[in-house]
C-alpha cells in the first residue's frame, strides 16, 4: 500500500456484485439454524449469482444443514 489506496497485497476480499446477490446474501444469513431456509437460501444465491464470490460458503452451509437433517445422500 505505496499510496495509501489500497490493499497491501493489491487483492480485495470477496465482495457482492449487485443489490439482489446483498438481499439474498441476508436471506442466507437470516436462516439461521433453519436447515430447510439454509438450503432453500443457498440454492438461491447459487442459481441467481452463479459468479458469486460467496459460492463455497453458500456450498458449505448448505452441506451442513443437509447434515443436520440427516440427509446423507445430498452432504
Amino acid at each position: 500500500m505505496p499510496d495509501g489506496s489500497g490493499p497491501a497485497c493489491g487483492t480485495e476480499g470477496p465482495a457482492p456484485k449487485s443489490k439482489g446477490e446483498v438481499e439474498a446474501l441476508q436471506a442466507l444469513q437470516a436462516a439461521g439454524g433453519d436447515p430447510d431456509k439454509s438450503i432453500a437460501a443457498a440454492e438461491n444465491l447459487i442459481t441467481k449469482f452463479a459468479d458469486t464470490d460467496f459460492k463455497s460458503i453458500a456450498l458449505y452451509i448448505e452441506a451442513d444443514a443437509y447434515q443436520r437433517k440427516g440427509d446423507w445422500d445430498k452432504i
